[in-house]
């Protein structure tokens, strides 16, 4: 059809895999594959390679993770004072390191 609407997709959903460490995930694997095989050919020959970077489902497990961290960190800080300077009040510095143009 030409009307440029969205094709309907099927009600049934079909499971890949069941629940699995993100980094165990088959997602996981086939990015880490695609990205073996085309190596910098990834930037250099017209692939873009944003979907690992810039889809929400990376973003909000990337998320869970780092809030999971600094709540570790916060713990350790709190809980186990003794062999650190660390206390609650200090900041937490975030760097982003190669953000792209």
């Amino acid at each position: 059809n030409n009307n440029n609407t969205a094709p309907e997709l099927p009600q049934k959903r079909i499971e890949l895999e069941r629940f699995t460490r993100f980094s165990q995930s088959i997602l996981w694997k086939l990015n880490r594959n695609f990205y073996h095989q085309k190596g910098i050919a990834a930037w250099t020959q017209g692939y873009v390679p944003h979907f690992i970077t810039n889809n929400s489902f990376h973003a909000k497990v990337f998320t869970r993770l780092f809030q999971s961290f600094l709540t570790d960190c916060y713990n350790a800080t709190t809980n186990h004072n003794t062999n650190t300077n660390n206390t609650s009040e200090e900041p937490f510095y975030i760097i982003e390191l190669g953000g792209g143009c």
